[in-house]
């Protein structure tokens, strides 16, 4: 959808202000992401399988 040629910034500027929901929902797969790799994180410290604690 967004020229290619762009350079990487201003196609986010474009994708953020054609969708500001988007700033906001990339926080919070931001966040989620990084629970879930310390969860997987601790469970292989623990030597638990992972799939238990991720649900």
């Amino acid at each position: 959808k967004t020229p290619f040629h762009l350079s990487e910034n201003e196609r986010r500027k474009r994708v953020i202000n054609s969708n500001p929901g988007a700033v906001e929902f990339k926080k919070v797969s931001v966040r989620k992401w990084k629970r879930t790799t310390t969860l997987t994180r601790l469970s292989a410290l623990l030597g638990q399988p992972r799939e238990e604690k991720l649900t």
